[in-house]
């Protein structure tokens, strides 16, 4: 059964087998954080921040949902991956 262009413009869709599936839109931002960006030229940390910001922006305004994750460990990495308890990486401060 197609897909008429009305609903295309307000649902995305995609095709599994002969008929069409709703497949929903999120925004999903990972560890956008200082420890991380530290590490990056001051203009591409700020650009990659600034289009991140526009990019939400754009999906709240659309109405779609934003996810911002951080990931955290505690302070004595003992939930943290091996090689960051083996080498003490610490990445971002505790809440």
């Amino acid at each position: 059964m197609p897909v008429s262009n009305e609903a295309l413009c307000h649902k995305s869709y995609i095709n599994i087998g002969h008929k069409p599936a709703m497949i929903k839109r999120a925004l999903v931002i990972i560890d956008l954080i200082n420890d991380y960006l530290d590490r990056w030229d001051t203009n591409r940390a700020a650009r990659l921040v600034s289009n991140a910001n526009k990019l939400a922006n754009a999906f709240r305004w659309l109405g779609l949902p934003v996810i911002w994750v951080r990931q955290e460990f505690r302070p004595d990495l003992s939930d943290a991956f091996l090689e960051m308890r083996d080498n003490d990486i610490k990445i971002a401060p505790p809440c």
